[in-house]
């Protein structure tokens, strides 16, 4: 990643998909925002393969503890939400938490679904 000391600091959520796996740390889409955001912000990438929802969502909640981030990315991919056969519960459990924690993140919160 582009090294940036910039006080404003976004945090990116999520599973392998948005930690890059399989792919140089410069193709990541962390690196990708962090270079077309420039010198503004900082991203954080807190994106670990084979996290679940629950986990991202605890990944957020502990960072953002003393710290609060002007912005949230979470990078979700369906199989973030294999409880049953229906994903749609836990994911909207998921991003139920993740409301109760926006204010954390400014209210500035990006969900992609992958």
């Amino acid at each position: 990643m582009p090294d940036v000391d910039a006080d404003r600091q976004i945090l990116i959520i999520g599973d392998s998909v948005s930690f890059g796996v399989g792919v140089s740390d410069e193709f990541t889409v962390a690196s990708y925002l962090q270079k077309f955001l420039g010198e503004q912000y900082k991203i954080i990438s807190a994106s670990v393969g084979g996290y679940n929802g629950q986990q991202a969502f605890l990944t957020a909640k502990k960072m953002s503890e003393n710290k609060k981030f002007v912005g949230l990315i979470y990078v979700a991919c369906q199989n973030d939400f294999t409880e049953g056969d229906d994903w749609s519960l836990p994911a909207i459990d998921v991003l139920t938490k993740i409301e109760w924690i926006s204010d954390r993140f400014n209210n500035n919160i990006i969900v992609i679904l992958q």
